[in-house]
Parts: C-alpha cells; structure tokens; sequence
C-alpha cells in the first residue's frame, strides 16, 4: 500500500504504510524487510540493529549465502560510518 500510495501522489498515507511496516514485517519474522524498510525511511541505526537480528537468524537457520551477503552489507555500513566519523 505506500507503494502504491506513494506513486499516485498520496505522499502522507505513504509514510503512514512505510512508517508501519517494520513492525509487521517483524512480527510475521521478515527481519530483512523491517531493516530495509528503516534505512529507507533514513532510519539507518534502527536497520543496522535490524540487519543484526536478520543475521543472527539466517545463521541459525544455517541459511549461509543470505547470512554471507548481509555480512558484507553490514561490514559496507559499518565502513562507510568509520569514514563519516573520521571527518
């Protein structure tokens, strides 16, 4: 729905939906989405935390390539914020 709501210019319901969505997607156990959709609303804290959590099930599962990409994504971010708090 803030999909769809954010392309037929209803740009508020939109961040309503967005605003809404990590909590769902966490409860049906989608911690990837929750953490996606945060960094995209600029909530880049909250995602990382979330991308942990999504890491931390992925090895558990023993779910290896997902585990491996969000291992690199993870060492980017945490890179990228070395470099930001060094300016």
């Amino acid at each position: 729905m803030a999909h769809r709501d954010h392309h037929t210019g209803r740009h508020h319901q939109s961040v309503e939906h967005y605003e809404r969505a990590p909590a769902i997607y966490r409860d049906i156990g989608h911690a990837w989405a929750a953490a996606n959709t945060l960094h995209g609303l600029g909530r880049h804290d909250d995602a990382r935390a979330a991308w942990r959590k999504a890491l931390e099930l992925y090895e558990a599962q023993l779910r290896d390539e997902e585990a491996s990409s969000l291992r690199e994504l993870l060492g980017a971010l945490d890179g990228a914020a070395s470099g930001r708090s060094d300016r």
